[in-house]
């Protein structure tokens, strides 16, 4: 997970988002155990999954994958974001341009500030 200091926890920050590790003082990403990320993030309404695959993340892959990934309230109520770096310019444009994905992150937050806005990099994974 990102630090709560990490550029990542800053992005969230900024989109709107209530970070679980906000208040970890690391700027880099730590290695958590599943257990430790549920205890703490498993009511989050919103999950949003950076991945590089082939083909788009559903629900049935992500449960294939780990089946206790589909413990999180983020799950089961259909509410998880992924951005697919396989065919996405995320890590791309994120030097140049981070105010892109900071609009999509406020968009998967906030979807009523942005009505007609059409995400470029995180859409909501499907069944």
């Amino acid at each position: 997970m990102p630090g709560g200091r990490s550029f990542m926890s800053n992005m969230l920050f900024d989109a709107g988002a209530i970070y679980p590790w906000n208040e970890d003082k690391s700027t880099s990403y730590m290695p958590l155990n599943f257990e430790i990320v549920f205890d703490k993030a498993g009511e989050a309404d919103i999950w949003i999954i950076k991945y590089n695959t082939p083909s788009d993340m559903t629900y049935a892959s992500l449960e294939k994958e780990y089946k206790p990934y589909s413990y999180f309230k983020a799950f089961k109520s259909k509410n998880i974001y992924g951005c697919n770096t396989a065919y996405s310019s995320y890590y791309e444009d994120l030097p140049i341009h981070p105010d892109y994905i900071l609009k999509d992150m406020a968009y998967v937050f906030h979807p009523d500030l942005f009505p007609d806005y059409k995400p470029k990099y995180y859409k909501r994974i499907s069944e």
